[in-house]
């Protein structure tokens, strides 16, 4: 599994056959002066080996809610194949942010986070043979 965070920084980890990938936008704090979120910690979600197998792709969108101390609290699924739905939570609460401060004081904000998961390519067991009669 291959998974990338997109929005400023990209932070690949190598894991095996299926790609997941996590993109989050700003967050919708109480006030409109919206910080940019940090994360301090994060997991990569595991592709479910049933969905793996049910050939299911897809993303998943969740809103989360993150408390005062950086930790998620919650996470709603907004969207998705109901397959992945539990993995991507289980993975998001895990996260933890950098807690949003506002006047000096901590605040709980909330933030929407879209987890990719895309299954390889089928790998053709004569790729090579094939390329050999046009490459040499």
């Amino acid at each position: 599994m291959l998974v990338g965070v997109f929005i400023a920084n990209t932070a690949p980890c190598a894991n095996f056959a299926a790609h997941s990938h996590y993109l989050y936008t700003k967050p919708q704090s109480e006030l409109s002066a919206s910080p940019d979120l940090r994360i301090v910690k994060q997991t990569a979600p595991v592709y479910p080996p049933i969905a793996k197998a049910a050939h299911v792709s897809g993303q998943v969108e969740l809103q989360i809610e993150i408390a005062e101390d950086g930790r998620v609290i919650s996470a709603n699924a907004v969207s998705g194949p109901p397959m992945l739905v539990s993995t991507a939570q289980e993975c998001v609460k895990q996260w933890v942010y950098e807690p949003v401060l506002i006047d000096g004081k901590p605040v709980s904000t909330s933030t929407t986070v879209t987890i990719r998961f895309d299954l390889p390519a089928p790998v053709n067991p004569d790729d090579k043979e094939i390329a050999s009669r046009f490459f040499h």
